[in-house]
């Protein structure tokens, strides 16, 4: 790299720091928290590896699902591809929540994934698909994400029915 592109790139780190230094001191919060891709949760709840392809939960804290059925047993996938797989095996039985990591906070703490804001597509490579599948909390923080990476924003209901189309027949 060169100079000039080196002391502008630190020069707008400097100017980043302090400006969520100032918003901290003054008790502002940002209003849409970016996190790295592949930033993982130390832990998460179990199972540690998903029911249906064996990926690591934690490595992929990011994009893994729960499913919560009525009669209180769970199943932990690592995506929503293997959540698909999941609730079609188990045919009639009721789910009664499915809960997905949310991407926009370190940690990925999980969230209610039919109330989720979902980002499909984008520069990032999807778990278990060939579309990426990302949940948010917040629509600010799906927003920023795609200003960062693309993608669209999408409901769960049309995040499922793309990760039905990407292996339409190949499960």
């Amino acid at each position: 790299m060169n100079a000039t592109f080196h002391r502008a790139m630190q020069t707008l780190a400097l100017l980043v720091l302090g400006a969520s230094t100032l918003m901290g001191q003054h008790g502002a919060k940002p209003s849409a928290p970016v996190v790295s891709p592949g930033a993982a949760s130390a832990q998460v709840e179990a199972p540690e590896a998903c029911q249906h392809c064996g990926m690591n939960r934690i490595r992929f804290s990011r994009s893994r699902m729960l499913v919560k059925y009525a009669d209180e047993t769970l199943a932990g996938t690592c995506s929503l591809r293997c959540m698909v797989v999941e609730l079609d095996s188990k045919g009639q039985k009721a789910a009664s929540a499915l809960l997905v990591g949310d991407y926009g906070v370190e940690g990925n703490p999980l969230i209610n994934a039919q109330q989720a804001t979902w980002v499909v597509g984008g520069k990032l490579r999807g778990v278990m698909s060939p579309v990426a599948k990302w949940a948010f909390a917040s629509r600010s923080s799906a927003e920023a994400f795609i200003a960062l990476n693309g993608g669209r924003l999408a409901t769960f209901t049309e995040a499922e029915a793309s990760a039905r189309e990407d292996f339409k027949g190949k499960r």
